[in-house]
């Protein structure tokens, strides 16, 4: 966008719009030309310039105003506030300026001028943006200088902090090209004290104390933190800059070039984010740069960074090896992906994630039995799930569904939350067993093992034992025999078979993940399919089942079976047993199969209709409302036949809760039903009573 504004409250200036051309200045100040109050209430001001076609509409409550005639210029009329509250402002405008003409022309000495033509090109560089510059007598600085520029107050403003403000539209003299007719620009006030949240789509965002969130657009971006914890996000791209103030602030990087300045206390932790990547990034906090190259991350810049998020993908992030007091300590997170954490020199935090990582602290090689104190390795996993080995190379790190990680110069671990030295740790006593990223087939024993497929299509075999598998990227084949086994198949179509035991069982970790096949076999076993359109089967035993994000087959087999679809459309079997259905949400297919069984709906938005195929009130099945408290007076039954449901000669029956006007069940030949049993609040009641 052409227009350029600053909003803010100081003892100079209220608002200043060089592009629209407008001003809500000190009196003391001087002005240049009045503008026309086209209408006026309590609620709104519409303020138009006579020559430039520029429109200023000023929202609050209780507004009133006065026409002065006596401020500097000799111009008379200009409109000043005099009462309520502004909570919001619109501007439109018709034109922009040549703002390097102008910009130069207004400066008062020849080092004006070269600091302004510096701001000029540095800005430009970096932006490709028009810029504006104060009026003449302003001491130029970089926040005179800006492109697209608003800086926006948490709270609103009343009459009375604009003093003798008053308001005029601007005149440079410089040649004033035809552009963007009345294009428009609204800024809302958050409200006193309250965190902003501001939608850019290509224009300047800036927040002020408190913890702002700000979010750009597909466009170039400006952001201004100011102080509090902030967050900026800069969308989906563009060359984002970003401006951090006191407070620990959190930086979104786009797919653009981006640079990133923190500004506050040494004593604070800032941190850039790489969680929007399409690919794996390399990152260098020493050098307050990414590595030259291509990609989501090139060329990006920061500076006062004292922390990096990685990608979802293999990601190389190096910290600093410099000691400068606190300004070594780092913060480096990897993300998904076989991502290398180089912490260098200082107390560091490295988090490796899912994966297959590095986590170089800087020091000496962690291996058990070398203690110190410094650096920090953190796993969301408990104490008791984590098993640690020896290795030529460092201390090996392996967690359930999280990969082994190599870890080397670190003296802290944290599991869950839990401190823990090296000499608290113990070696694991299993069989560790890690494949490459080739397609592999890796064997376990009687005892407990840990097999780790990484990439390529693996076959894993835990045999008997507690084991551990995890079968990364690649269509695997995972079978973990007898045993309490915990088994992941990863992101690709993998074939998982749990065996004996109650095992833990879960499918792809992404959406990259396609489809898999689960055999939960004997045993009371936990099934997550995740993402991808899966085929779940829980086999013997009382199972737990949940489909995931994906259209999936869920069948429960023997046993009282909890199964649950998750998000889309899936299709239920509940088998032999008394079991627990719910659809979740999406149009969901059930057939609770022989038992007593509960078909559940929450009647949530989103949660959809689920066709029940074998309601038999006989059987004692009953549909389990989960909305709370309700009567039989709350539902309307209604009877209908549909085409290829069930048989022709019978009725299916509709069940709509009245209250909220959704369509809960569709029970096939349901009018051969005697009773329509209905569970809510922990009370039953037939609806055909």
């Amino acid at each position: 966008m052409p227009w350029t504004g600053i909003f803010s409250r100081n003892t100079s200036d209220f608002f200043r719009a060089l592009e629209g051309y407008f001003y809500v200045e000190n009196a003391n100040l001087g002005f240049s030309r009045p503008i026309r109050v086209v209408s006026a209430t309590a609620n709104q001001i519409v303020l138009r310039d006579f020559g430039l076609l520029g429109e200023l509409t000023i929202n609050g409550a209780g507004l009133t105003f006065t026409l002065r005639d006596d401020l500097p210029g000799g111009v008379k009329g200009f409109p000043q506030l005099t009462g309520g509250t502004i909570t919001s402002f619109t501007v439109r405008f018709n034109a922009e300026l040549d703002m390097l003409t102008s910009a130069l022309a207004l400066a008062n000495n020849n080092a004006e001028r070269a600091q302004i033509q510096n701001e000029i090109n540095k800005v430009l560089a970096e932006t490709n943006a028009q810029l504006a510059a104060e009026a003449a007598g302003q001491t130029p600085t970089t926040n005179h200088l800006a492109a697209n520029a608003v800086v926006v107050p948490t709270q609103a403003i009343s009459a009375a902090q604009l003093g003798t403000a008053a308001v005029s539209s601007f005149m440079t003299g410089s040649k004033v090209p035809m552009r963007d007719y009345l294009n428009q620009f609204t800024v809302n006030f958050a409200g006193p004290g309250a965190p902003g949240g501001i939608l850019g789509q290509g224009f300047d965002l800036v927040g002020f104390d408190g913890a702002d969130t700000l979010t750009g657009g597909p466009g170039n971006d400006l952001f201004v933190g100011n102080g509090g914890n902030d967050t900026m996000d800069g969308g989906g791209g563009g060359v984002d800059i970003y401006e951090g103030g006191a407070g620990n602030d959190v930086y979104i990087l786009g797919a653009g070039r981006d640079a990133v300045t923190d500004s506050g206390p040494v004593n604070e932790f800032d941190i850039i984010s790489y969680q929007r990547a399409t690919s794996g990034v390399q990152v260098k906090l020493e050098q307050d740069v990414t590595f030259p190259g291509t990609g989501f991350a090139a060329q990006d810049t920061f500076g006062g960074i004292e922390g990096v998020v990685g990608s979802d993908f293999n990601d190389l992030i190096l910290g600093r090896t410099i000691v400068m007091g606190d300004l070594s300590s780092d913060f480096l997170s990897g993300g998904a992906g076989d991502d290398t954490l180089l912490g260098g020199e200082g107390s560091d935090t490295l988090v490796g994630g899912p994966g297959f990582d590095l986590l170089d602290g800087g020091g000496n090689q962690s291996t058990l039995g070398n203690a110190g104190a410094g650096d920090t390795a953190v796993y969301s996993a408990g104490p008791n799930d984590v098993h640690f080995f020896n290795s030529q190379n460092g201390l090996l790190v392996a967690t359930p569904r999280g990969g082994v990680d190599l870890v080397t110069g670190i003296e802290l671990f944290s599991f869950a939350g839990q401190i823990f030295t090296l000499n608290q740790l113990s070696l694991s006593n299993a069989l560790l067993n890690i494949g490459t990223a080739q397609a592999d087939s890796l064997g376990g024993n009687a005892g407990f093992d840990l097999l780790y497929g990484r990439d390529g299509n693996d076959t894993l075999r835990g045999e008997g034992g507690t084991d551990i598998l995890d079968g990364g990227l690649g269509d695997d084949s995972l079978n973990g025999g007898d045993g309490v086994d915990t088994l992941s198949g990863g992101d690709g179509a993998d074939t998982i078979v749990g065996g004996g035991g109650d095992d833990f069982i879960f499918g792809g970790d992404t959406s990259h993940d396609l489809r898999d096949v689960v055999y939960g076999g004997d045993g009371n076993d936990s099934i997550d399919g995740g993402y991808g359109n899966d085929e779940l089967r829980g086999d013997a035993g009382d199972d737990s089942i949940e489909g995931g994000f994906g259209v999936d087959i869920v069948i429960g087999g023997d046993g009282n079976d909890v199964l649950t679809g998750s998000a889309w459309s899936d299709q239920i079997f509940g088998g032999n047993g008394n079991d627990f259905i719910n659809g979740g949400f999406g149009f969901d297919r059930v057939n609770g199969g022989l038992g007593a069984d509960k078909f559940y709906h929450t009647n949530a938005a989103g949660h959809g209709s689920d066709w029940i195929q074998d309601y038999n009130a006989g059987e004692g099945d009953v549909l389990f409302y989960g909305g709370g408290a309700a009567s039989k007076a709350d539902f309307l039954v209604q009877r209908a036949s549909t085409a290829s449901a069930g048989d022709a000669r019978v009725q299916e029956v509709f069940i709509t809760h009245k209250p909220s006007g959704n369509l809960l069940w569709a029970l096939v030949d349901g009018d051969g039903q005697s009773s329509l049993n209905v569970l809510a609040g922990g009370q039953t009641f037939d609806l055909l009573a």
